[in-house]
């Protein structure tokens, strides 16, 4: 029998704590949400002693104010870097539905009642003031009882609070639809994320303070030469790096214009008019082709999509839309990335075919992974998967093909647009 390697026997550890964790630490991240807020709530009050003794109005709208922004913040970054609900949810991503039931199925899930209890109880164990401030700031005076002050946060303010995050849980499941398994799986920052959360907020808080206002705001008056000189400084070198990734674009895309109209003419292949070839660099959600190609009585529609990167992974999520991942990778792993979503989809019932051209193409270029199930009166019924399958030239991709600018022209040399790689 073969004896267990230390990384293995941590990861058969690991598995079998990953229900115990999932149940007990929903209380402890609660916890820990809960005393940010409150540190936030009371940075907030870090105000001259005179405005807070002269308007107390005043120091209790601030601290109701930072409460609002604080919970919004907290909520959609402690919902977001859940590891263990991520990975759950995208191993067995329930069905998409409408808006009730997704509300619903927040409302039933041990997430959200476990959020709700704490909260409830919280102010009871945890003995603080902060959580008052709005109670005092609706009703304009401070002689309630401790009693009547968390009854009445019960009835108005922790309403609110669960509104935001029935909110933000929707919005993140709709989020986690679009990450792979494997994507979910990748991120092993979340813990570092939080520890830094936890101090720009315990360090940071003061900074949403009036005194802290005031002193920027003194700071920008006397060196407000040297601020908008950086300022500019920043937007231009911001503005000349975009120049150049849109100048490369446009200089792969002409080319590949120049090239396609010689190939044609030379091939005496019938190429349309070419309408607004760069617009595709600018904004990729137009459902819409650019030019036909007629090659031996067949027209071939073709959509132009373009890359702004080559180091920028390009996924097909479904029949109509995909995304570039833009983003920061530390040792091989995401940071912090975002999408730019394109569809590239259209309608082209006059072609014989239809062929999606990336130009400028990236590197690595994936798609939805399909399993056909079966095939009846010329219609595929296929099922997706939340895998991914790499994609090539001549790769078919639902109604369409998928290829390269230069792997379209050589195709096209070729006489081979009609032959395609199943996907």
């Amino acid at each position: 029998m073969r004896t267990l390697t230390f990384g293995e026997k941590i990861s058969v550890i690991r598995e079998k704590l990953e229900p115990y964790r999932f149940r007990f630490f929903r209380i402890f991240r609660t916890v820990i949400f809960y005393w940010l807020l409150m540190n936030g709530v009371q940075a907030s009050l870090l105000l001259p002693e005179e405005m807070t003794v002269e308007n107390p109005f005043f120091a209790h709208g601030m601290a109701s104010l930072s409460m609002l922004v604080l919970f919004v913040m907290l909520s959609g970054v402690f919902i977001l870097y859940d590891p263990t609900a991520r990975r759950r949810f995208c191993k067995a991503p329930p069905k998409e539905t409408g808006i009730f039931s997704e509300t619903l199925f927040v409302l039933r899930s041990y997430e959200f009642i476990v959020e709700a209890v704490c909260l409830i109880f919280l102010p009871l164990l945890l003995r603080t003031d902060a959580y008052a401030y709005p109670i005092y700031f609706f009703f304009g005076r401070e002689d309630f009882g401790f009693w009547d002050t968390y009854f009445l946060f019960l009835l108005t303010v922790l309403p609110i609070f669960l509104l935001i995050e029935v909110f933000m849980r929707v919005r993140t499941r709709h989020f986690w639809r679009t990450l792979s398994y494997e994507e979910a799986k990748d991120k092993h920052l979340d813990a570092l994320a939080l520890i830094f959360l936890s101090a720009v907020i315990r360090i940071g808080g003061p900074l949403i303070s009036g005194i802290y206002l005031v002193t920027v705001a003194m700071l920008i008056g006397f060196l407000w030469k040297y601020g908008i000189f950086v300022l500019l400084a920043i937007a231009g070198v911001l503005a000349v790096y975009l120049l150049l990734i849109y100048a490369r674009a446009y200089r792969i895309r002409r080319k590949f214009l120049k090239r396609l109209k010689r190939t044609c003419r030379d091939g005496e292949i019938t190429l349309s008019e070419i309408r607004r070839p760069y617009r595709s660099l600018l904004t990729q959600n137009r459902p819409d082709y650019q030019f036909t190609v007629e090659l031996r009585g067949k027209t071939y529609a073709c959509k132009l999509i373009g890359a702004m990167s080559k180091n920028m992974p390009m996924l097909f999520c479904d029949r109509d839309s995909g995304y570039f991942k833009y983003g920061y990778r530390f040792r091989g792993k995401d940071v912090v990335f975002w999408r730019a979503w394109f569809t590239h989809s259209f309608e082209a019932p006059e072609a014989d075919k239809k062929i999606i051209i990336v130009n400028p193409a990236p590197r690595r270029m994936t798609a939805v992974h399909m399993h056909a199930l079966f095939a009846t009166d010329n219609v595929t019924f296929i099922s997706e998967g939340k895998g991914e399958r790499p994609l090539d030239n001549a790769s078919v991709l639902y109604d369409a093909t998928v290829f390269s600018g230069s792997g379209f022209l050589n195709a096209l040399k070729r006489d081979c647009l009609d032959k395609s790689v199943d996907f």
